[in-house]
């Protein structure tokens, strides 16, 4: 009666040695001796790569850098927020787990770093043609903000437009 739990211990075993860690095979089963997954008919097997956090997708990125002449935190971070990214290349996309007021994603946007006079900014802003953020957009990235760019928040968070409007927002953070 204990052979049995052992053999099923042992092929379990098996099985889970021969997947490759670093290759994320989508494959569908084995064939043959060698181990190796096949994929549907009619479909390469290939690889897949793993999903990145926005904390990894935003570490690739550049750093806007950008000069201002007003030393005070609400003109640094609007300046953050016009120099924004908006596309793949500059931004990375970002959509919160709660729910907004409008039955949306509370913050949903494309995310950023731009350095403003030496102090970096997050910033996010609005995807979509609507252009503006959810209400209570604020709130959110002020909560995410250090699970989203793995940096502490290093001050208040601004905005640009009305609070039911918001085109943008910046947080100043330390990422050292």
């Amino acid at each position: 009666m204990r052979l049995l739990p052992v053999l099923a211990l042992g092929t379990a075993l098996a099985v889970a040695a021969c997947t490759d860690q670093l290759g994320y095979y989508r494959g569908i089963g084995f064939t043959g001796i060698n181990g190796e997954p096949t994929g549907l008919p009619g479909q390469d097997g290939g690889t897949v790569a793993r999903a990145e956090t926005p904390m990894v997708a935003l570490a690739a990125l550049p750093v806007a850098r950008v000069q201002s002449k007003s030393p005070q935190a609400q003109a640094l971070a609007e300046q953050a927020i016009s120099h924004g990214g908006t596309s793949d290349q500059t931004a990375v996309p970002v959509q919160s787990p709660q729910e907004g007021p409008e039955g949306g994603p509370a913050l949903a946007g494309m995310l950023s770093l731009v350095q403003v006079n030496g102090v970096p900014f997050a910033v996010i802003l609005p995807v979509g043609n609507n252009g503006r953020l959810a209400p209570g957009a604020d709130t959110a990235f002020g909560q995410m903000v250090e699970s989203l760019t793995g940096c502490v928040k290093a001050g208040a968070v601004y905005g640009t437009g009305s609070r039911m409007r918001l085109r943008g927002l910046a947080v100043p953070v330390d990422c050292s």
